[in-house]
């Protein structure tokens, strides 16, 4: 409450022991007396902006006047609208003096308790102290009325669940004491705890009361963010500060491969190496996550001796793609092969896992070293029996290498021959080593990321002229000599 200075009035003139003299003539008396009156100069007083009603004390008497003034609440509360005069009426007083002629303002402050209220009032109270004498200052307007209008809001909101690593737009809406929306309010993000975080610092709300604010899910468990409505300039609150809970869920991990994913399993080929990808959905399942960035661990357990694992992992991704997908390379273990031909039974067990590290949430297969599948084909596969002097056919081979689970295989490289039974009739050149003339095989170079390799030839035959028979070629992976027959694919060759 402000001050006001202070003047003493006139001496009174006093007998003896100081009593007041009596006023013999009613036109002194007139002459000494103080008229005061009180009205309101801004009587709404906005809670929630700590500004102040402002009431004016005139006095249009002749001589200073001393008066008290006393608020009266109204239905406005002395605890939480007018905490500064608690003991009003009838305890505390606020006594002033007002010059002749002249005007003292006071201004009751409001209290900002950040409650939603309605509209609420109270008053001004004028009085003459006692000591100061009922005959020396006329009051003849001594009480004004003051009104409180409230800005303060409530800010409602509802959880929300995110996918951890994902985003989202969590609504609030702004409302006063009736419930009606508030537009124009400033809501700032002051705080938090847990697995949940926000994207930007404050929102304005709209015509609908509704402020957004950016939501990130970055772990796994519940977590709560602390709101507050302010002004324009963030001086004064309007609201109490509000938390708000939400949960950060784990996403939904899947093989990129249908095969895979029903199966829980990733069959290795034993030469070369499969591609895998894991993808990442909304915690619900309802759409991916589509999301670029996120870690992804990768790793393989292993049950049984080491020799005898199978499969290992190669070069993997870190981070998903722009479509939440992170890749890593599988390749079997070339020892199963021998095992595989001995005893169709798997000898070691190995678990493929990879990990989201945000919530350490795991998606695990079941690695199976297998044989891929080899599909040859020839560009030519009609020779006809021609004189040595005419020299040989030139023919260009390809073929596309799979897993049983149709996962393309890349470094995988093929030798080609002819079967034993029609060695008679075949004969290759491989242009870049590995075979010659007269030694029946062609070797090829390393299939790609689609499984697919092509590489010529020349072929001829050694039959003679006239001759009408078949042979067949004859495609396996070349890495070592544990390779099993049993994925061999053969190619008819026709003789005319």
């Amino acid at each position: 409450m402000p001050t006001f200075p202070r003047r003493k009035p006139p001496p009174r003139r006093r007998t003896g022991a100081g009593a007041v003299a009596a006023i013999e003539s009613l036109e002194e008396r007139r002459l000494l007396s103080a008229v005061i009156s009180i009205e309101a100069v801004q009587p709404v007083a906005n809670e929630g902006t700590l500004t102040s009603a402002e009431f004016r004390i005139s006095n249009s008497g002749d001589d200073w006047g001393l008066v008290t003034w006393t608020v009266i609440p109204g239905s406005a509360s002395l605890v939480t609208d007018l905490p500064q005069y608690p003991d009003m009426p009838g305890g505390e007083t606020h006594t002033l003096w007002v010059p002749a002629g002249g005007a003292v303002h006071i201004m009751p402050t409001i209290m900002n308790d950040f409650i939603p209220e309605p509209e609420e009032t109270f008053s001004v109270s004028l009085s003459v102290p006692v000591e100061w004498g009922l005959g020396l200052v006329e009051i003849t307007s001594g009480t004004a009325n003051g009104r409180i209008e409230d800005d303060d809001v409530m800010l409602v909101g509802g959880s929300t669940t995110i996918t951890a690593g994902d985003t989202l737009e969590w609504v609030v809406r702004a409302i006063d004491y009736y419930g009606k929306a508030v537009s124009g309010v400033p809501v700032y993000v002051e705080g938090g705890q847990g697995p949940v975080g926000t994207l930007f610092p404050h929102d304005l709300t709209d015509g609908n009361g509704e402020a957004r604010i950016g939501v990130r899910g970055t772990g796994n468990g519940w977590g709560y963010v602390t709101l507050r409505a302010y002004d324009d300039g963030k001086v004064d609150a309007r609201s109490r500060p509000s938390s708000f809970w939400h949960q950060s869920a784990p996403p939904v991990m899947k093989w990129t491969v249908p095969q895979m994913e029903s199966q829980q399993q990733v069959q290795a080929p034993f030469d070369g190496q499969v591609r895998i990808g894991v993808e990442l959905w909304k915690y619900d399942g309802s759409s991916r996550l589509e999301k670029a960035g996120l870690r992804i661990e990768w790793g393989m357990d292993h049950s049984g001796d080491w020799g005898e694992r199978q499969g290992d992992l190669g070069d993997s991704a870190g981070l998903t793609d722009e479509s939440a997908t992170a890749h890593a390379w599988v390749g079997g273990n070339v020892v199963q092969r021998m095992f595989r031909d001995m005893d169709p039974t798997p000898t070691g067990s190995t678990t493929l896992w990879a990990k989201y590290a945000l919530t350490h949430t795991f998606k695990r297969a079941t690695v199976r070293a297998v044989a891929p599948v080899i599909d040859l084909r020839v560009g030519t596969n009609a020779l006809r029996a021609l004189p040595p002097e005419y020299g040989n056919h030139k023919a260009t081979l390809s073929a596309t290498v799979n897993t049983p689970q149709g996962l393309p295989v890349a470094g995988c490289r093929l030798v080609v021959t002819t079967l034993e039974a029609t060695d008679d009739l075949l004969g290759f050149i491989y242009n870049n080593g590995g075979g010659g003339p007269g030694s029946n095989t062609v070797y090829s170079s390393y299939s790609d990321v689609n499984g697919r390799v092509t590489f010529p030839a020349k072929v001829s035959t050694f039959a003679p002229v006239g001759t009408v028979a078949t042979a067949q070629l004859v495609a396996q992976c070349a890495r070592d000599a544990y390779y099993s027959w049993r994925n061999a694919d053969v190619e008819t060759i026709y003789i005319t």
